[in-house]
């Protein structure tokens, strides 16, 4: 089974209005440029650029206005920048339809593709937990069954250490901590009988 892709579209509205214009103008005139790839666009480009029009126009009597103009100029914003969120969702549902030419789509439409990364778990981690005094460390669990996890804490910067315990599970608790005090934290996953080296060091200091 192929591997669906998700492609995320960043979408950078500017909070400027004249900034806002600018951009808006330089997106649709790029969709208009490229019919091959956006044959039917939602909204279509003259729909957008009137908006666009419509807003550069609103702007331009913000200054003597007074508030009326502003809450007109604030309508005709909104609508652009509606025109451009639906212009990303179309967007996506051509890059879903054809991910091939993906990269090529979004290019051409001259917004920008957010590219994506994996969710890494660190090795260790510690927080403290709903006891009092008490800290919880995970670790990345090893994908092997029969593991045994050792773990040790220091007070001293790691000069010298002491041992919490070892545990079937890739988490532990260390009850007792004390308040304000930088703690360093290591473990170890044992195999059958093969032990491996003591992981790098963590830093945390309790509240």
């Amino acid at each position: 089974m192929a591997k669906f892709k998700r492609f995320v579209i960043a979408l950078l509205l500017p909070d400027n209005v004249a900034a806002l214009i600018v951009y808006g103008r330089q997106v649709w005139s790029a969709v208009s440029l490229h019919p091959a790839y956006f044959p039917t666009p939602s909204p279509t480009v003259l729909s957008a650029t009137a908006n666009l029009d419509a807003l550069q126009a609103a702007e331009a009597l913000v200054p003597h206005g007074g508030p009326p103009a502003v809450a007109d100029r604030n309508l005709k914003q909104a609508a652009v920048e509606a025109d451009l969120k639906a212009l990303k969702a179309y967007l996506l549902g051509l890059c879903a339809a054809n991910p091939a030419l993906a990269a090529a789509m979004i290019a051409a439409s001259a917004l920008h593709e957010r590219k994506t990364s994996p969710h890494t778990k660190p090795f260790l981690s510690a927080r403290m937990g709903p006891s009092p005094n008490q800290i919880i460390l995970r670790a990345k669990a090893v994908a092997r069954r029969g593991v045994c996890y050792s773990w040790q804490f220091s007070l001293d910067g790691g000069k010298t250490w002491l041992t919490i315990g070892t545990t079937t599970e890739a988490n532990t608790s260390l009850l007792g901590s004390t308040p304000l005090t930088t703690y360093l934290f290591r473990f170890q996953s044992t195999i059958k009988q093969t032990t491996s080296a003591w992981s790098q060091t963590i830093s945390f200091t309790t509240p």
